[in-house]
């Protein structure tokens, strides 16, 4: 899990990033904010766990959003989530009140010491949902709550969700972002939906990054290697992305759907291994990579390799 959050961190935490997601989700592609103008910062809130003992969460995204004479704007938290979390709202509210007790802080502070008062302003969290599904837990603290006998559910407020689900973005939307994060979009839709009609995403800033996210996000180690294996030979862009896609679709295709849903080692031993050739030499022919590392890619087992290299090699001289 920590290592997920690193990964996650580091790319939301670029700043081109961070900017091109609030310009088109936050501001409605006005494009006014540029990374320039952003300034990292983790405000904390504590709690009591469950033993009594009093802990701290720190957001791991969030930057300062500065305007002229470098007034604050605004407070923006990003919260990329895999899953979808019941408590979400609580856990906003949470982070929310954190960033306004930061500028209490300062408030304090600046009378304290007789300087300028700085002015309050928004805080702001957007949750980024890579769970594959619409958001359909609570999106509302209003929700959160279960019985309002007393009618007194009304005085406590409410805090309104502002979710992306992602694999639920139009191309139009998908066209709008400008960064890296265009690339994650478009992609990620595309793992959802294999048949999907994915954009043209362009060149990559921060391959490194981007690579680690999407393995991250597919739940695969040998993704990683794999984006950047195809980059490496000078096929970056728009070109890794059909052949990304291509990918995806055979093993959609010719895996998923001939066994491997219910596990590749099942799917062989019921006889359905065709898609598993048909996939290591559609993945061979689309990417250069070796019949080594195509193995590696689909994980192929120990004891099925040679017998899969030898056909193989009899439908590749077919």
């Amino acid at each position: 899990m920590k290592q997920k959050d690193a990964v996650e961190k580091g790319f939301f935490d670029l700043d081109d990033v961070f900017a091109d997601i609030v310009n088109v989700f936050i501001t409605e592609g006005k494009y006014i904010v540029k990374p320039e103008d952003l300034e990292t910062v983790h405000p904390s809130s504590y709690f009591e766990d469950a033993e009594g003992n009093t802990r701290y969460q720190e957001r791991d995204v969030s930057k300062i959003i500065k305007g002229k004479q470098m007034v604050n704007l605004a407070l923006v938290g990003l919260e990329p989530m895999n899953y979808q979390d019941e408590d979400m709202p609580l856990r906003v509210y949470s982070y929310n009140g954190a960033g306004y007790y930061y500028q209490l802080k300062r408030r304090r502070e600046a009378k304290k010491d007789n300087e300028p008062v700085p002015p309050v302003y928004p805080v702001i969290t957007l949750v980024l949902n890579f769970s594959g599904k619409k958001w359909m837990k609570p999106d509302t603290l209003q929700k959160c709550f279960k019985d309002d006998t007393a009618g007194i559910n009304q005085m406590a407020g409410d805090l309104q969700l502002y979710v992306v689900d992602v694999t639920d973005l139009s191309e139009e939307t998908i066209l709008k972002l400008q960064s890296d994060f265009r690339h994650v979009a478009a992609m990620y839709k595309g793992l959802e939906d294999p048949y999907a009609a994915l954009v043209d995403t362009g060149n990559i800033t921060h391959i490194e990054e981007f690579a680690k996210l999407m393995g991250v996000l597919m739940e695969d180690g040998n993704v990683e290697r794999w984006i950047l294996r195809i980059y490496n030979k000078g096929e970056g862009g728009t070109y890794m992305h059909e052949i990304y896609r291509n990918f995806r679709e055979t093993l959609y295709n010719d895996g998923k759907e001939a066994g491997l849903s219910e596990g590749r080692a099942e799917g062989i031993s019921k006889g359905e291994d065709n898609g598993i050739v048909t996939s290591l030499v559609n993945l061979m022919s689309t990417t250069g990579m070796d019949l080594d590392t195509a193995m590696d890619t689909l994980k192929v087992p120990a004891d099925k390799r040679e017998e899969y290299a030898l056909r193989v090699k009899e439908q590749v001289k077919n």
